[in-house]
C-alpha cells in the first residue's frame, strides 16, 4: 500500500477520486480502488481520456488555526493495516490541499501517546478496520486524547467498514464519543475539509453538523458527545 501510494503521489488529482467518492468505497476494498485509480490515470496521461482536475482547498477558505502545516493527523488505531488506512486518508487530504500527517499505532501507546500535547493539528482522525474488542478501547483512547490534546482539538473516528450500517457499526459509533465519525473514505475527506472550513457547527450534544456561519466554540472536554455523520 505504501509503495503504491508513493507512485500515485507524481500524479495530480483528477476525476478518478469521483469515481470513488460516488461509489463510496471503504477502505477495505482501497487496494482495488487505488490500482483502478491509477489505470485511470494512466490513460488519461497518454490522451485516452479527458480527465477533469479534482479541485483543492484554498488557503484563504481555512479557519483559524488550519493555517499550519499540517492540521490533520490521521492515526493507526492498533496495527499495521489501520495505519495503511490512514496513510490513504492523510494522501487524500494532501491532493485536496489539506496538510495532513500519518502516523503508526505507537503513537497511542502508553509511553508516546503524551508527544501529542503540543501539536498544531486542529483535527486527530483515528482508523480502525475492524472492531477489535469492541468499543470501549475507542473509548478509551478518545477520553485520554481529549486530557493531552490542546483545547479545540477535534477527533473523528474513521471505523473502515464493510457494512457501515449494520448495528454493532451504529453501536460502536454511538458509544466513541469524539467529535464525529464516518464509515468511508470519501465521508472522512469531506467531514476534514468541511472543518477547516469553519462549515462545522458543535451544538450542545457535541454532534457536528454543517453550519453557514462561524463555528461553535467547543464544549467541555468532560462533556457527553453524541457523534454525528456529517452528509
Amino acid at each position: 500500500m505504501k509503495e503504491m501510494l508513493d507512485n500515485l503521489s507524481d500524479f495530480e488529482p483528477r476525476r478518478w477520486f469521483f469515481k470513488l467518492r460516488q461509489k463510496e468505497p471503504v477502505v477495505a476494498d482501497g487496494l482495488a480502488s487505488v490500482a483502478n485509480g491509477l489505470a485511470s490515470l494512466t490513460a488519461a496521461e497518454n490522451g485516452q481520456a479527458a480527465e477533469e482536475k479534482l479541485p483543492a482547498i484554498d488557503r484563504s477558505e481555512l479557519g483559524p488555526g488550519w493555517e499550519v502545516a499540517e492540521p490533520v493527523l490521521c492515526i493507526g488505531g492498533r496495527n499495521v493495516l489501520d495505519e495503511a488506512a490512514a496513510d490513504m486518508l492523510a494522501e487524500v487530504l494532501e491532493k485536496r490541499g489539506l496538510g495532513a500527517r500519518s502516523l503508526g499505532p505507537d503513537t497511542l501507546s502508553a509511553g508516546h501517546i503524551t508527544s501529542l500535547a503540543n501539536t498544531e493539528a486542529k483535527l486527530i482522525a483515528l482508523s480502525y478496520l475492524g472492531l477489535g474488542t469492541g468499543p470501549a478501547h475507542i473509548r478509551y483512547l478518545v477520553r485520554r486524547l481529549r486530557r493531552i490534546l490542546p483545547e479545540g482539538t477535534l477527533i473523528l473516528v474513521c471505523f473502515w467498514a464493510e457494512a457501515p450500517e449494520s448495528p454493532s457499526v451504529k453501536s460502536l459509533l454511538a458509544t466513541t464519543d469524539a467529535d464525529a465519525y464516518a464509515t468511508s473514505l470519501s465521508e472522512s475527506v469531506e467531514i476534514c475539509l468541511s472543518a477547516a472550513k469553519g462549515e462545522l457547527q458543535w451544538g450542545a450534544t457535541g454532534g457536528a453538523h454543517e453550519s453557514k456561519g462561524k463555528p461553535a466554540a467547543k464544549s467541555e472536554a468532560k462533556r457527553k458527545r453524541t457523534p454525528a455523520r456529517v452528509a
